[in-house]
């Protein structure tokens, strides 16, 4: 059931990524991202070795932070979880992030577009092990554009330990959509 929800998410961003390209508008705002995470701390992977994560990003149009011209602020909020149900252990990281955008000029990744490194601080809500606490959170990534609207990155997540001795340590990759 989780491989058909999996599935299912990328799919439906692969879906909106064809779709974009027939239209050459400026992303907006508003991104959406679906992928898989793989949990780094011993204590949340005993509840599962494959979590997935869903997230909204929104970028702000009137930069927070300008750090270099080529580089952009946002908020994320994510949703990881290993369930659909949401019983058995969630994961809610909060940022507030800075994307840097970087160019390359090797490897034949400067045919897809803009690559990139974000990272972020925040608060990440850990309902795992039957408790509930709010921790301080890292957020680090590195990301590619893939299309004018359709990206993909790869996420880290570091965060304090609960009193149920559970951290949000992982790695995610996800497929993103910028509307």
């Amino acid at each position: 059931m989780k491989k058909l929800h999996i599935a299912a998410s990328i799919a439906a961003l692969g879906i909106l990524g064809a779709a974009s390209a027939q239209n050459n508008n400026a992303p907006s705002d508003f991104a959406l991202r679906a992928g898989i995470v793989f949990p780094l701390d011993n204590n949340l992977r005993s509840a599962s070795n494959l979590w997935y994560g869903v997230g909204l990003d929104y970028v702000f149009p009137n930069q927070v932070i300008r750090l270099g011209k080529d580089s952009e602020t946002y908020i994320s909020a994510d949703w990881i979880g290993r369930s659909t149900s949401g019983q058995r252990g969630n994961v809610f990281p909060l940022a507030l992030n800075q994307r840097f955008f970087t160019s390359v000029k090797s490897g034949g990744l400067e045919k897809y577009g803009r690559t990139y490194v974000t990272v972020g601080l925040g608060a990440a809500i850990i309902d795992v092990a039957g408790s509930s606490a709010t921790k301080w959170l890292f957020r680090g990534g590195l990301g590619l554009e893939l299309s004018h609207h359709l990206s993909a990155e790869a996420i880290l997540t570091l965060s304090d330990k609960t009193a149920a001795n559970v951290r949000a340590n992982a790695l995610g990759v996800y497929l993103g959509y910028r509307f």
